[in-house]
């Protein structure tokens, strides 16, 4: 299944906020008290967030210039490109697509941060096709670009970071 982000954020915000009224309506009629329903409504509720930003993996589908749409992906799906091209998006936790329904060619760029040197790679992605990304998710899309510096937690000694982007801007 797939769902666009922001769609399925607003669905699982809703969600929580029906669940907490629907638990605190029933332990007021049982209990006499709204306050422990309505509370363990919340925590469904925040545990119904957790889920949605963190199970899916995620697809960003470029449709033109600097235009994208980002998908949460359930389970694998099969999408269909624009000139007809179907196929299974089949991929692991840790994975993302990008696909290109645009006709201008999108790079996908690693900023490497906390290394000596670059040893970031690159990858093109031409019009009217996919790519499957090693990384959850990326970071800086087209005019978003990455800073110069970032503050990372605990021990890590590099950060990766992905930008994507078109080419020659």
């Amino acid at each position: 299944m797939l769902i666009e982000f922001w769609i399925g954020l607003s669905v699982a915000i809703v969600s929580g906020i029906v669940f907490m009224l629907i638990i605190g309506l029933y332990t007021k009629k049982k209990l006499w008290k709204m306050a422990p329903g309505a509370t363990i409504g919340f925590f469904i509720g925040v545990a119904l967030l957790i889920c949605v930003w963190l199970i899916p993996t995620r697809a960003y589908v470029v449709t033109g210039q600097n235009e994208y749409t980002h998908y949460l992906v359930f389970g694998s799906p099969e999408y269909t490109m624009n000139n007809g091209t179907v196929f299974q998006l089949d991929m692991s936790y840790d994975e993302c697509f990008v696909i290109n329904e645009s006709e201008n060619a999108v790079v996908i760029e690693e900023v490497i941060y906390g290394g000596f040197a670059y040893a970031g790679g690159t990858e093109w992605i031409y019009g009217e096709q996919f790519e499957t990304v090693p990384d959850h998710l990326i970071f800086y899309l087209f005019d978003n670009e990455p800073p110069d510096e970032i503050t990372v937690s605990g021990d890590e000694a590099q950060t990766v970071r992905l930008w994507l982007r078109h080419p020659y801007e």
